[in-house]
């Protein structure tokens, strides 16, 4: 583990789970680590509670809640080899992701937030001064830079819940309510993506599917128009509650690729200081005073 004045990674998390899958130690011992806690209370806060019996499950194939264990045996020569390409860049990564937040959010201190590459869950969480990677993930197999870039989105989140409060989703109840969700990660989703943009487009990585459709002028336009149809739905008419999180989580990333999109024409309209500033703007004033340039081609 690199100690040094930027942030630090620790592979317990994840040398724990391969203890438990080696019969050296039990499931109950892996959830008491600070990174299975993190992950139990992220799904808990976010209406997707985890139990002990989601992980066994995920471990025998089932469907589960604990998703990120696909293939997990038959990985486990890809998760050493991504284990040591990652100690190897550890300083370098830790830099570019210092260098990400000292000019877009240099008040902000990240040298308290832990990453803890784990095994098992999503792609990537951020959450209570913790970010949560999952190394059992195609993605970062296929190309381990993508492992850098995510745990920049995932910072932006524990930063962006420094700044603004998010209620647990058992606290959403209302269509007021729903609609103001849905902006605050029009915002913090937006922002996310946005983060790790600008050294992606340097080193020319944008291959994340989330960039291809940024990159692509007629799909991000099909998004936008379906991103202000979905915004006039959830004024006007009161959904279901998978319907509300489908809108703002679900398989169209509106909130992720139209919201980065957003913070891209802010920059090119009023320059990377406006773009720093949306960030401490309330959500609901963030996308009031800057949805008009949605509506203009660009």
């Amino acid at each position: 583990m690199y100690k040094g004045r930027y942030m630090k990674i620790s592979f317990s998390g994840a040398e724990l789970f391969l203890s438990y899958l080696h019969g050296k130690i039990t499931l109950d011992e892996v959830i008491e680590h600070e990174a299975y806690r993190v992950v139990f209370s992220h799904g808990k806060y976010y209406g997707n509670e985890l139990t002990k019996q989601d992980i066994e499950n995920a471990l025998k194939g089932k469907s589960t809640p604990f998703y990120g264990l696909q293939n997990l045996h038959d990985n486990l020569p890809r998760i050493k080899n991504l284990t040591k390409t990652i100690t190897k860049n550890e300083f370098f990564w830790l830099k570019d992701v210092s260098k990400v937040f000292s000019s877009l959010l240099p008040e902000e201190d990240i040298r308290d937030i832990t990453i803890y590459p784990i095994i098992g869950y999503d792609a990537g969480i951020g959450f209570h001064n913790t970010v949560c990677m999952n190394l059992n993930w195609d993605q970062y197999f296929n190309d381990p830079h993508e492992f850098v870039y995510f745990v920049i989105h995932e910072v932006f989140h524990i930063l962006y819940q420094r700044i603004h409060k998010i209620l647990p989703l058992t606290d959403i109840v209302t269509s007021a309510d729903w609609l103001s969700y849905f902006k605050i990660f029009v915002q913090n989703e937006g922002y996310a993506v946005y983060a790790p943009l600008h050294l992606r487009e340097a080193r020319s990585h944008l291959r994340d599917r989330d960039y291809i459709v940024l990159g692509d002028k007629e799909k991000i336009e099909e998004h936008i128009e379906t991103f202000i149809n979905t915004l006039e739905l959830l004024e006007q008419r009161q959904l279901t509650p998978d319907e509300y999180s489908d809108h703002i989580f679900g398989p169209k990333r509106l909130t992720y690729r139209v919201g980065c999109e957003l913070i891209r024409r802010i920059e090119r309209s009023y320059g990377y200081e406006a773009v720093k500033k949306g960030i401490y703007l309330d959500a609901d004033q963030f996308l009031s005073k800057y949805k008009h340039l949605l509506l203009n081609r660009s």
